[in-house]
């Protein structure tokens, strides 16, 4: 904490009564302004005219403002559906999904780009197909790094398959798949509140057990501003695991993937030394790091996370492909493409890669559509129905094939704000855990565990690993934490509230002052 400190320092029934009001009226007619509210389509003909030749389900811009609203013509009562990604994503009308500000490039183009053929090859003017995109990477591809070696790459310390695909203890350890237990991580990114606590409570109620008798868990990656670090305090007390996701959250474009190692280290092991203070988090379980907007920073955040104890991080995604990937660490090439400022040094650090989503509501009738890497990133998923669907296509996805443990990444807010959305996922947990004598909801860092010691579901009642905080009763650490109204130097003319069990700090605890002495 003092190094980092020091370092931080450095870096709206008379005739005559009516004819009054008739009067009124006509001035007021006359002066009246529509207030000018959410668009609205002159009817029938207005649709009809906005979906000639549209190709029917497929979304697009009818107005370039408003990046995360997009239409599509469709067979609904009114033939025109809206879509409002939920912040801070925004939609890509190429690959038609939500996703991260700083990932879409054509929030000025109404219409998705047609693909490009023997004739049209200007990729201003087309996109690539799939396998073109994969030839020209390949080509292209930076990353000097050998493939796996497996010789070489032995368990505990290093894990790695050349195609990412091959589950760990099979080859070496004599498993088969029916022998491996199929992980589920759920994950939230940003701040803690007590509105998102609500939610939490129910998905990993006491009663919603895995099949070794310890309580469902979670990850969480956790982003300073706003947070509420009492409730931090009780997930950990809890036994759910607590990662870091920068202090900032910065929205700055390149921020993330040319930060400098001092920025690096003051978000994210900042983050963690506010954590630790004000979450009282004293047993060094901060250890997993998550990027905003999932914007990897290259070898300059390994360099980081590699110095500063961060053994694992769960920022790359894993392109949809027909079988999932298995975490792996990176000593050697990254098994898949990697986009964005990806690692091509070799650092002794796990990744847990975000597997992308299979977002078709029938995978064995719909055309293939690209994935995505957040559940609320998922745009086609609008009911009740469409979720549930997509939870339980993407599980046997992995249960079916080689196991991998199955990402499911959350904006609490997309959660929140769909009606009925967090009953169908209790309810398909419910279900999960009633079928299935295999699978587990566990935390990030308990599948790191389960690798370095791959272990049968015949004798996982006994992984220590999976034990610790397996159920937890009694009180929280508080009932009425300590509200402080702060303010920073680095926040101009901003007071913050500080929720934690804590003494309240002098400062807003921020970048150059973690723990708020104000000095």
């Amino acid at each position: 904490a003092t190094f980092l400190t020091i370092h931080a320092m450095m870096a709206g029934t008379s005739r005559a009564c009516f004819f009054l009001v008739l009067i009124l009226a006509t001035l007021v007619t006359s002066q009246y302004v529509p207030r000018r509210t959410k668009k609205r389509y002159g009817g029938k003909s207005r649709v009809k005219d906005l979906c000639k030749d549209r190709i029917f389900n497929e979304f697009f811009r009818d107005q370039t403002k408003n990046c995360a609203k997009v239409v599509k013509c469709d067979t609904s009562r009114t033939g025109l559906s809206t879509l409002n990604c939920s912040p801070p994503l925004v939609f890509d009308v190429d690959t038609q999904i939500c996703n991260y500000e700083e990932r879409v490039s054509n929030c000025d183009r109404t219409d998705k780009m047609p693909e490009c053929t023997d004739d049209e090859r200007d990729t201003t003017k087309c996109i690539l197909r799939e396998e073109e995109i994969g030839l020209e990477i390949e080509e292209e591809d930076p990353n000097l790094l050998p493939e796996c070696d497996r010789e070489k790459c032995v368990l505990p310390t290093c894990y790695c398959s050349s195609d990412g695909t091959i589950a760990p203890g099979v080859e070496e350890g004599g498993l088969t798949i029916k022998e491996i237990p199929q992980m589920i991580t759920i994950t939230f990114n940003g701040a803690i509140t007590q509105a998102n606590m609500e939610i939490y409570e129910r998905l990993f109620s006491s009663d919603r057990v895995n099949p070794n008798g310890c309580t469902a868990k979670g990850t969480f990656f956790v982003s300073h501003k706003y947070t509420n670090y009492s409730a931090v305090q009780e997930l950990h007390r809890k036994g759910h695991e607590i990662g870091v996701f920068s202090v900032t959250s910065s929205d700055e474009p390149e921020y993330w993937e040319n930060g400098s190692y001092d920025t690096w280290l003051l978000e994210m092991a900042g983050n963690r030394q506010i954590i630790e203070k004000f979450a009282d988090i004293t047993d060094g379980s901060v250890i997993g790091v998550r990027a905003p907007y999932l914007k990897v920073g290259g070898n300059t955040q390994f360099k980081m996370m590699n110095d500063s104890y961060f053994p694992y991080d769960s920022s790359i995604t894993a392109p949809l492909s027909r079988v999932p990937l298995w975490p792996y660490t990176l000593d050697y090439r990254i098994p898949h493409k990697c986009h964005g400022n990806c690692p091509t040094e070799s650092w002794p650090i796990w990744e847990m890669p975000i597997n992308e989503l299979d977002r078709r509501e029938d995978p064995t009738f719909d055309e293939e559509l690209t994935g995505c890497p957040l559940v609320s990133s998922c745009t086609n998923i609008q009911d009740k129905e469409q979720f549930n669907t997509l939870l339980q296509h993407n599980f046997e996805r992995h249960y079916l094939t080689n196991r991998a443990p199955l990402s499911l990444s959350f904006n609490p807010f997309w959660l929140n704000s769909n009606k009925g959305f967090v009953e169908v996922f209790e309810n398909w947990m419910d279900k999960i855990l009633a079928t299935y004598n295999d699978v587990y909801f566990v935390t990030s860092f308990q599948t790191i565990l389960w690798i370095t010691n791959p272990t049968s579901t015949v004798n996982i009642q006994g992984l220590e690993e999976w034990k610790e905080k397996c159920t937890v009763d009694g009180q929280a650490a508080c009932y009425l934490p300590n509200v402080c109204p702060l303010r920073s130097a680095e926040l101009p003319g901003e007071t913050v509230r500080l929720h934690t069990c804590q003494q309240c700090p002098r400062r807003y605890p921020w970048l150059l002052d973690p723990e708020g002495s104000g000095n």
